[in-house]
């Protein structure tokens, strides 16, 4: 919590504490593919640790001056013979930027230490789908396409709903139409000013106006047959295709639940399998490698005496950690709170897990806490057991 608490500890930057920092990076892999984490050793006024963790955007990533891909490197990831990352080669800027007044330049930063084999990157990676492949794919990839038509297609429909909510009026003029006269002449107007297109003047329609029309001429109303009745049928059809491809069901991307209880749950619950897996991720990636890195310097600064940490199974389990994310919720509490304590019963769980999934919160402190509560309701005379 020293580490993780304060910005000033953890963020290179100052501005972000290790939760904030979860979040971004989470962001940052699924939005570019993958993002790196550099963790320079940087002392800094006031501050125990020196681990910072500095984020680098996936687009910095790539080789030095535009070189070419080769045999062991591969957009910017430096690899040994059989395929294990050496280095990341990052540029001071961004290749493509336009208007740079000083000229780019790379950095080479291995990914271990030479001495200590300490992790000196890491390497977070939205999703990996085939052997040797060293840079991600961004989350939205295969679904840009659809995504830029549907996005089109729902402004020109949006943009056809409001014209046809203006009184759209044509003037059509038959082939006797005398030139010597008026088109238009609103009453009690100037008829200079209400000329029409032959004349170099505006034609409009004000409110509560009463149009004079010039002979030949005649209105037509343009109906643009707007809203379309089909929008949202061919709309919620791309949309189940788009969350096909991202695994996500139609609820989840719209945000709207108008089916049943038991579809809508099944929509939750089919969506926390792809959530669940995405915070495994980033708890392999992100999370325990950097608990590990500030324990080691803790260890080494005596900042905390864990006796045998040089034995790798003694620091593996030192390192051991329950990673809990915000609470999934419930579309029923009553329902979900009387699976909870039957899964707990029947011995398929157990407290702290189902703690942890309903309220977001480690069962140790919920516990102290309950047990805080209790007693203080027993000293003032206010406790009542629960019933059976």
């Amino acid at each position: 919590s020293l580490y993780a608490d304060d910005p000033r500890e953890c963020d290179a930057e100052a501005m972000l504490n290790h939760y904030q920092l979860q979040a971004l990076v989470l962001v940052s892999a699924l939005g570019g593919g993958d993002v790196l984490v550099a963790t320079p050793d940087e002392e800094r006024e006031g501050c125990l640790f020196s681990t910072r963790l500095q984020l680098i955007e996936t687009d910095r990533v790539c080789n030095p001056t535009g070189t070419p891909d080769g045999e062991q490197l591969v957009e910017g990831v430096e690899f040994d013979r059989l395929g294990a990352p050496l280095a990341y080669h990052v540029c001071s800027g961004y290749p493509d930027e336009k208007g740079r007044r000083t000229p780019l330049s790379w950095q080479r930063l291995l990914a271990f230490g030479p001495s200590t084999g300490r992790r000196r990157v890491l390497h977070v990676m939205a999703d990996k789908e085939r052997p040797g492949q060293k840079r991600g794919a961004p989350y939205l990839a295969p679904v840009l396409e659809p995504l830029q038509k549907l996005e089109r297609y729902s402004s020109a429909e949006l943009m056809a709903a409001v014209i046809s909510a203006m009184f759209t009026v044509f003037i059509k003029k038959n082939s006797d139409f005398d030139t010597g006269n008026l088109p238009l002449s609103a009453l009690g107007g100037d008829p200079v000013e209400s000329a029409g297109a032959e004349e170099g003047g505006d034609v409009q329609l004000g409110e509560g106006a009463v149009v004079d029309l010039g002979r030949g001429e005649e209105p037509v109303i343009a109906n643009p047959a707007r809203p379309n009745a089909q929008f949202d049928p061919f709309f919620t059809a791309v949309v189940k295709e788009i969350g096909a491809a991202l695994e996500l069901p139609l609820e989840e991307l719209l945000l709207h639940y108008n089916s049943s209880y038991s579809a809508a749950r099944a929509a939750m619950l089919q969506a926390w399998r792809f959530y669940s897996l995405r915070r495994w991720w980033l708890t392999c990636d992100f999370c325990q490698p950097s608990r590990e890195l500030v324990i080691d310097e803790a260890v080494a600064r005596g900042l905390i005496e864990l006796p045998g940490y040089h034995d790798p199974a003694r620091r593996k389990a030192y390192c051991q950690a329950l990673w809990i994310g915000p609470a999934r919720g419930a579309i029923d509490e009553l329902k979900e709170a009387n699976a909870a304590g039957k899964r707990i019963e029947i011995g398929v769980s157990n407290e702290t897990l189902e703690t942890a999934a309903m309220t977001g919160e480690p069962w140790q402190q919920v516990y102290r806490q309950r047990v805080r509560e209790v007693a203080q309701r027993r000293d003032d005379g206010l406790y009542n057991p629960p019933k059976g």
